[in-house]
């Protein structure tokens, strides 16, 4: 797997990604004292603001991904032909 890197660096085209995200508090802005991590994609909007998105999420308002890493690949082992 991949190390954690900046989420300035990660792809913009749909592609979905693992990030860790962190949550703020939607009254102050300020960091909640914990992260998680979650499967988000970049949602790019031709006539509104693109932003990051993840299930369950309307707008990137209440967390926002800090850094990221590929997905892991999910291929079977019995898919794989040995070499």
């Amino acid at each position: 797997m991949s190390e954690w890197q900046p989420i300035e660096t990660a792809p913009k085209d749909g592609t979905k990604i693992l990030a860790i995200c962190q949550p703020r508090y939607i009254e102050t802005g300020k960091p909640m004292p914990f992260n998680y991590i979650n499967v988000v994609w970049w949602r790019d909007e031709k006539f509104k603001d693109s932003f990051w998105q993840w299930r369950h999420s309307l707008n990137d308002s209440a967390a926002e991904p800090i850094m990221w890493m590929p997905l892991p690949d999910h291929t079977p082992a019995s898919l794989v032909e040995p070499r």
